[in-house]
């Protein structure tokens, strides 16, 4: 909207002269539709909540995972009714620290705890390596390295494209300075190179490729010491590290968006 304001600013739409500037209808409009727009973000908070809603969701499968594969806090409990009251008092403690968003209840069955939960953690330790290694740690550093490649490129082609804005500005103000041309752009030109700066601090493109990076590496590198582990104990303890490697990255995620 504002970018649509300095456009509407350069020109002059008049159908006669003395009557209405159109292209300052424009700019009231179009600051008006961002004053709109910013208190709108400001008051109902859509982003806030989806990073609410995610950081949740993701809280939700990594308990999920540890109870399937007797880790932290689960490797403790011998029986099963014990684990499962302990992750269904996990459960509601989460909700909990969660109230403000409007959670909406699911249709028909809504089993927290699965029979494919209950089946993994009565299966023996060979059986838990191979499924949390394919569908949990491989899963999951396939994705963070896919995310840290797309948001690496996107930093970069953005950067390029804010030098090449930039450049064509000083290319404007010299050619402005040597009156070869009389027509004001470089307000619009500032107000896309701000536009652009401003999409970047809200996408972080630069920050999410490196702790993408981060936590990919950090599951590459725990990877082998799962495939091996043979002991109980140890196991627990390798899976609650992997599990707070993939944690720490939604709970910085959601300190800094949330």
């Amino acid at each position: 909207m504002l970018l649509t304001a300095a456009v509407a600013g350069v020109y002059h739409f008049q159908s006669s002269p003395g009557s209405v500037d159109w292209s300052g209808v424009v700019a009231a409009v179009a600051f008006g539709s961002g004053a709109l727009l910013e208190t709108a973000l400001l008051t109902i908070g859509p982003e806030r909540s989806w990073y609410q809603g995610r950081a949740l969701a993701e809280s939700v499968k990594t308990l999920a995972w540890r109870y399937a594969m007797r880790a932290a806090p689960f490797s403790d409990v011998s029986s099963l009714s014990g684990a499962e009251e302990l992750l269904s008092q996990r459960f509601r403690d989460l909700v909990s620290s969660f109230q403000p968003l409007q959670l909406v209840p699911v249709q028909g069955d809504a089993h927290e705890i699965t029979e494919w939960m209950r089946s993994a953690r009565s299966s023996a330790l060979s059986k838990r390596r191979r499924t949390y290694l394919e569908h949990r740690i491989d899963d999951q550093r396939a994705w963070y390295a896919s995310k840290a490649l797309r948001n690496h490129r996107a930093s970069n082609a953005w950067s390029i494209g804010m030098v090449g804005v930039q450049s064509v500005g000083v290319v404007v103000a010299a050619l402005r300075a040597a009156t070869v041309i009389d027509v004001d752009l470089l307000g619009v030109i500032a107000a896309v190179t701000v536009a652009a700066v401003a999409w970047l601090e809200i996408r972080q493109h630069t920050t999410l490729a490196q702790t993408y990076s981060v936590a990919a590496h950090e599951l590459s590198s725990i990877r082998p010491l799962l495939e091996k582990e043979a002991v109980e104990n140890n196991w627990a303890t390798l899976v609650n590290d992997a599990e707070t490697a993939i944690s720490r990255e939604h709970t910085s995620w959601r300190a800094a968006r949330g």
